[in-house]
């Protein structure tokens, strides 16, 4: 029978699904291993399992917890939430502290440099980053396995490495093992090569088998990277026996896989053990994101990128992997280097066209009743006041910004943007001046460009 703490917790968790619309797999992962351990007039406590769970669970769903306390208990008490710092992985993590200078300084192919604070968070990947923050801040076997999945060139192996990596630094106790699927198959091949027996039969040295998994079986945490290349019957076998073993013992794995288990072409009983760990979706990145990308990709590389030409960028390329993305900014920066000359625009294109990874759609520019379509349905604005000799400041903004694209990106004259809205060369030189102005301290105004652009290649014009 459930206790009055728990009861209420329940409730709390159904009214969070229920009304609040949080989905059930953040549920199950922050909030069900959570729970309430004191209730009193002036306060409520909760207890959950590490610091990291108590920031996510304050900075994402106290308020909504106050509310429902509030609206549906008559609760007014204050709710703190609290970790236990005493639990055994908190002490283990003191403890390892004292001496680690017997203990590898990293982990045989893991690249040192896939670090959490190296990866670019966004809508896109959120969950899968915060998950893995998870599992790396010690709450091993909690989310086990964990698999990372998403297309090719997303992140899912500097998010695995990362894990991998954080833990090697505050755990350096626990036996890590990182491999690809590939290099698997190769060592089983070996394995299993022709070997002349004493009766001169061809033979598998099965000891070296059970060595093999012998040595799998000692790590605390294995990284089993791009699991979708695991084909072979044989290597299937032995994996599932290395899975079983670790999984029964509480070791924590993480695969990446760019499928989900039930698409792998794998055994039914493997896809089984897989479907039942926790699935971490990474999905392709927005425009704004890719922007994002690119800044803390041209920052690592000491590269000066303006943000029209990142958004450039992000727009034309018709990929959407972030080494691809990386691979074109860097390139781009070669040749502008080689040039003498500021990265630019020019050179991008120059890249997306030879890399053959430009956006078709993007080699047509949009024609200018299009873009003063885009531009009225983004500020949905009246296409007469833009006309019009209106100055209020909403109108002279919206009007600055669609002469600032019509140069820009139509390059049109100033002439011919002038005679459109029945103004002076001067003055139409001035409202460019100010958005371009504007555009070096303004992310937000760039992504509503970026908007506007994408909508003025899609929006029919009303000749």
């Amino acid at each position: 029978m459930l206790s009055t703490n728990e009861t209420l917790w329940e409730s709390i968790l159904k009214s969070l699904s229920e009304k609040y619309k949080v989905p059930e797999e953040m549920i199950n992962i922050w909030l069900k291993p959570t729970k309430i351990v004191n209730i009193s007039a002036a306060e409520i406590t909760i207890k959950c399992k590490s610091k990291f769970f108590r920031d996510m669970i304050e900075q994402n769903y106290l308020k909504d917890i106050q509310k429902i306390l509030e609206e549906e208990f008559s609760i007014a008490a204050a709710v703190k939430i609290f970790w236990d710092k005493s639990t055994p992985k908190e002490e283990s993590k003191e403890n390892i502290k004292v001496d680690v200078s017997s203990y590898p300084k990293s982990v045989p192919g893991l690249n040192s440099n896939m670090t959490f604070e190296r990866f670019v968070v966004g809508d896109s990947n959120v969950f899968a980053y915060k998950t893995s923050r998870a599992v790396a801040e010690g709450n091993f076997s909690i989310y086990n396995p964990l698999i990372i999945y998403g297309d090719t060139g997303l992140g899912k192996t500097h998010l695995m490495s990362a894990v991998g990596n954080r833990i090697h630094k505050d755990f350096p106790k626990m036996k890590m093992l990182y491999i690809e699927s590939k290099q698997f198959l190769q060592e089983i091949i070996s394995l299993f090569a022709a070997n002349p027996g004493k009766d001169g039969r061809r033979s598998t040295d099965q000891e070296k088998v059970v060595s093999v998994k012998e040595r799998y079986f000692e790590a605390d945490l294995l990284m089993f990277d791009d699991i979708q290349f695991l084909t072979t019957p044989k290597g299937q076998e032995i994996f599932f026996d290395i899975f079983n073993d670790l999984h029964n013992h509480n070791k924590q794995i993480v695969i990446t896989s760019d499928k989900t288990p039930q698409q792998l072409d794998i055994e039914d009983r493997l896809r089984s053990r897989f479907s039942g760990g926790v699935l971490l979706a990474i999905d392709p990145p927005s425009s704004e994101e890719k922007v994002a990308i690119l800044f803390k990709k041209a920052d690592e590389a000491n590269i000066i990128i303006e943000q029209d030409v990142a958004f450039f960028l992000s727009e034309n390329i018709k990929v959407n992997d972030v080494r691809s993305l990386e691979g074109a900014l860097k390139t781009a920066a070669l040749k502008a280097s080689l040039n003498n000359a500021p990265l630019s625009k020019e050179h991008i294109l120059q890249v997306l066209k030879e890399q053959r990874i430009l956006k078709t759609t993007e080699l047509f520019t949009p024609t200018t009743d299009a873009l003063i379509n885009a531009v009225t349905q983004i500020f949905n604005a009246k296409k007469g006041d833009l006309y019009s000799q209106k100055r209020t400041k909403n109108i002279a903004h919206i009007r600055q910004i669609t002469m600032y694209l019509l140069r820009d990106k139509l390059s049109l004259s100033l002439k011919e943007i002038g005679s459109l809205f029945n103004k002076d060369h001067s003055t139409v030189s001035y409202a460019i001046k100010q958005v371009a102005k504007q555009l070096e301290t303004d992310k937000h105004l760039a992504e509503v460009l970026s908007k506007i652009m994408e909508q003025a290649r899609s929006t029919k014009s009303d000749v």
